[in-house]
């Protein structure tokens, strides 16, 4: 896992959770978002209300705006990928068959623990995901 340079500088406790709702979780959502609208020609909007964002930042995700350098690695890692895929899939399925998408929600974590182990496994440096003001996603 990647953290920050101000990560170590403060004094504070930080669970690996806080680092990712902060960094890989939009990764996730975006690779989620991407797939569902390349594979299952979702729109924008649905996409928005599975992942229960609003359309711009649906679009954001779609367009790389959020999720970055791990949004790369969930995309270009055929192992990651793979995941991703199936959490899309299972998304794609529980909306076919009129149930909440809230059944896939595990799958985040276990994707949010396999892009942190394959991080650390490779010894990459990630950085921080998103610069600029707004490097805090939602």
């Amino acid at each position: 896992m990647s953290f920050r340079e101000d990560d170590f500088h403060e004094d504070k406790l930080m669970a690996p959770c806080e680092q990712a709702v902060r960094d890989i979780i939009p990764a996730i959502k975006a690779a989620i978002a991407v797939l569902l609208k390349e594979k299952h020609g979702y729109s924008i909007t649905r996409i928005a209300r599975i992942l229960g964002v609003t359309p711009t930042a649906a679009q954001n995700y779609l367009n790389g705006k959020r999720g970055g350098a791990y949004l790369h690695l969930l995309l270009t890692i055929p192992e990651l990928r793979g995941e991703v895929e199936e959490a899309a899939e299972a998304i794609n399925l529980l909306r076919e068959r009129g149930y909440s998408v809230r059944a896939a929600s595990f799958l985040l974590c276990r994707l949010c623990r396999d892009i942190r182990y394959y991080v650390e496994k490779n010894k990459l440096d990630c950085g921080p995901v998103n610069t600029g003001t707004h490097s805090r996603s939602r």
